[in-house]
C-alpha cells in the first residue's frame, strides 16, 4: 500500500503542499501581489478586493477570513502586504500566523514604488520558498 506524506506544522495539523500565500492585507495591493507570486514557483496570491472600508462586523469577518485562509494547512509561510488603511490586520495577523510556526514576513507597501516593492517582495518570497523546500515530508 502506497503512504501519504505531508509537512507536519506546529500547530499538529498536515499539509500536502507548502504553498507561499502572498497576501495583500488591502485589494489595494492586488497588483503587487499578483506581480511577486506570478514571479515566484510555489507562490500563490490570495486575491481580494477589500481592506479599507468596512460596517460594523464587516471587518471581524474578513479578519477571520484572512486568518483561516493564512493558517491552512497546505500554507507553510504568509509574505503580507500591508499599508495604514489595513492597520488592524497589520498588527494582528502577522502575529497569529507566526505563533503557528509558519513563515511570515510583512512588507510595507507605502514605503517604495511599485517596482521596487515587486523587486523586494519576490526576493523574499524566492527566500521563504527555498526554506520550505528544505522541509521534509513526514
Amino acid at each position: 500500500m502506497d503512504e501519504l506524506t505531508g509537512y507536519k506544522r506546529a500547530d499538529g495539523s498536515i499539509g500536502f503542499r507548502n504553498h507561499l500565500l502572498v497576501m495583500p492585507l488591502s485589494g489595494c495591493q492586488m497588483t503587487i501581489a499578483q506581480r511577486i507570486a506570478d514571479a515566484v514557483d510555489g507562490a500563490t496570491v490570495f486575491a481580494h478586493p477589500h481592506g479599507c472600508d468596512f460596517q460594523a462586523g464587516d471587518f471581524d469577518l474578513f479578519a477571520h477570513t484572512l486568518e483561516r485562509f493564512a493558517l491552512h494547512a497546505n500554507v507553510g509561510g504568509v509574505l503580507f502586504l500591508a499599508m495604514g488603511c489595513a492597520q488592524g490586520l497589520t498588527l494582528h495577523l502577522p502575529s497569529k500566523v507566526r505563533k503557528s510556526g509558519r513563515s511570515v514576513e510583512t512588507i510595507n507597501t507605502q514605503q517604495a514604488g511599485t517596482g521596487e516593492l515587486v523587486s523586494e517582495g519576490t526576493r523574499i518570497a524566492g527566500g521563504m520558498v527555498a526554506q520550505f523546500e528544505r522541509q521534509e515530508r513526514v
